[in-house]
C-alpha cells in the first residue's frame, strides 16, 4: 500500500550521496543499508509532513502572487 514514492527517492538519492561521500561512482548493497534508516524515518515524520503542507501552502501563495502580477484571476 505505497502513497507515495517518496522514501524510495530519498533511499537512492541518499544511498548515491554515500557513495561519492566515499569516492566510489557505483552504489553498492552496502551503501543502501547504511542509507535506509534515515529513508524510512522521512517516510513516516510528522516533521517532514509538516514541512512539505507548509511548502504546498506556500506554493499556492507563490502561485497567487503570479497570476496577480500577469493580471489573471485565480
Amino acid at each position: 500500500n505505497i502513497v507515495s514514492a517518496r522514501a524510495s527517492i530519498t533511499l537512492f538519492e541518499a544511498a548515491k550521496a554515500h557513495a561519492v561521500a566515499r569516492n566510489e561512482t557505483e552504489v553498492t548493497k552496502e551503501d543502501l543499508i547504511k542509507v535506509i534508516p534515515m529513508a524510512l524515518r522521512y517516510r513516516n515524520s510528522p516533521f517532514i509532513e509538516k514541512y512539505f503542507k507548509s511548502k504546498e501552502d506556500e506554493e499556492k501563495q507563490i502561485n497567487s502572487i503570479i497570476l496577480k502580477f500577469l493580471g489573471k484571476s485565480e
